[in-house]
Formats: C-alpha cells, structure tokens, sequence
C-alpha cells in the first residue's frame, strides 16, 4: 500500500535532488487514440481527475537537477488542447521560472494545433507515430520551423523492412527513436542488433523508468506504474 505524504509543509533540504533521472508531468486529460499497447490504458490512476497542485509542482521543479523535463501521458497533453492549454502554459511557466527547458511528447494530429503548440515554447516535441504517413510528414515539417524535434516508433514486432522504411522516410528530423513497448513480447534486442550499426543516428531505447512521474494523484514515484514513491520528492511537515 502506497503511504500518501501530507504536503502542506515541509522542511527545505536542497539535497534531495535528482541526479540521474529526468522528471516528468504525467497529464490525464483524455485520448482520442486507442493504441493497443498504451501503457495507461489499464493503469491504477486511468479513472484520477486531474487538479493539480500548482505549489507541489513548484516545489518538485525547484528542486529537480536531473537533465530534463517533460509532459508527457496519461492521455495526451494535447487532447483538447484548448480546454487545457492554460494548464500546459501554466508548466511551462513554472519550468521556465526555474530555467528548466520542457519537452512536450505527443501522439496527437498536429496540423490544428502548431500555432497553439508554438506560443507554448516548449523546448522539444516528441511525436509518436506508428505510420508511414505524409500526414504526419507534412506536421513534422512544419513543426521543425519552430521548435526542435524527435520522433519515436513503438517497436511492437514490426519486421525490420518496415522499421528501416519507417527510418528513411522520417529521416528528415534530426533526431529518431525506436522504443522497446512495455507489455508487449517481441524480439527488440534482435531489431536493435539487425538496425543499430546501419542507422547509428537512431536511438534504440529499451523499456524502463528513465524518469520521476508526477502523477495526476499529485504525487511522485520512481515507477510509470506508480507503485513506488520517489521519497526524494516527498516533502515533510514542519516541526512544531
């Protein structure tokens, strides 16, 4: 059973830090896509509406040393993005008041909402997309007018034809990742060994918590699953 921390007050101690790990803002706000192998479709916190609590964030923020942050899901940050676009601004506030860059991952339509995305500032869009699509080339080249970009595949047993295909057709974006996805059995060590020393520009990335999640409870865990507090985030009340 996770033990929730009571976060009204707490002690300043800049020595719990992270040094290792990025930090991300795991958001809630729903999804129009129904990929099969989404990590949050059967997660523990799927059905936890989102309020967050601005001053905890601030102080994750403040305190964070690690090499990045991010927004990520969850749903997708950029589900209803007009509804939620205060929020997200209100992040990247925080971030930047802290000198911190934030990246943005999506797999959302991106067409409607470049404008929007770009008065955002974020620092890097990670788009996710599982097609050959001129759709998505045609986003992705707009997008790179303005703000730095990756793309990722979610390696879900794809032959290796179809994931070179899928390299030399986005090979126009500095900056691509094949990713190794949680719950699903396939052989990714093999694509990774068949692809790595043909595309050594593309990262091979194999599943695991690479971050600290803020999750849409408002609290932080070392794991996406959220089962285990990250105790260098949990702030204690003030002695009387």
């Amino acid at each position: 059973m996770i033990t929730q921390v009571r976060k009204e007050k707490f002690e300043s101690d800049s020595t719990l830090c992270c040094q290792e790990r990025n930090f991300s803002i795991v958001t809630n706000f729903g999804c129009a896509k129904r990929c099969f192998f989404c990590a949050f479709a059967n997660h523990r916190l799927k059905w936890e509406k989102q309020t967050i609590d601005w001053d905890y964030l601030d102080w994750c923020i403040g305190r964070f040393t690690g090499p990045k942050v991010s927004v990520s899901g969850g749903g997708d940050p950029l589900f209803e993005l007009k509804e939620n676009f205060s929020t997200l601004e209100t992040i990247v506030a925080i971030c930047h008041k802290h000198n911190r860059q934030v990246d943005l991952h999506t797999n959302e339509d991106l067409l409607d909402k470049l404008a929007m995305i770009e008065l955002l500032g974020f620092h890097q869009v990670v788009v996710s997309t599982h097609t050959i699509s001129e759709v998505r080339r045609e986003e992705l080249t707009r997008l790179l007018r303005f703000s730095r970009a990756r793309v990722v595949v979610v390696y879900v047993g794809q032959s290796s034809d179809w994931i070179r295909e899928w390299i030399r057709f986005y090979s126009f974006v500095p900056k691509l990742t094949v990713r190794e996805c949680r719950g699903v059995v396939a052989d990714f060590n093999k694509i990774r060994q068949t692809l790595q020393d043909e595309f050594p520009q593309v990262r091979f990335l194999a599943d695991g918590d690479y971050n600290y999640y803020f999750m849409p409870d408002n609290l932080v865990y070392e794991d996406y699953d959220a089962t285990k507090l990250a105790q260098k985030f949990q702030r204690k009340e003030k002695k009387q």
